[in-house]
């Protein structure tokens, strides 16, 4: 029974692990796309703030 739960739980460890590299460049990518759009509409949000537009 224990060496059942065993490999199950590594089984499922594995499975995360996997998912988790699975995720990962989607992540990064998510993150530099939201970075590279969101800087311009950020920079251009504080000028018109200054100038008051």
């Amino acid at each position: 029974m224990n060496l059942v739960r065993k490999a199950f739980y590594n089984a499922r460890c594995f499975a995360k692990a996997k998912a988790a590299n699975l995720l990962n460049p989607l992540k990064i990518l998510y993150h530099t796309l939201s970075s590279v759009v969101l800087q311009p509409i950020k920079a251009l949000a504080l000028v018109m703030l200054v100038k008051g537009y």
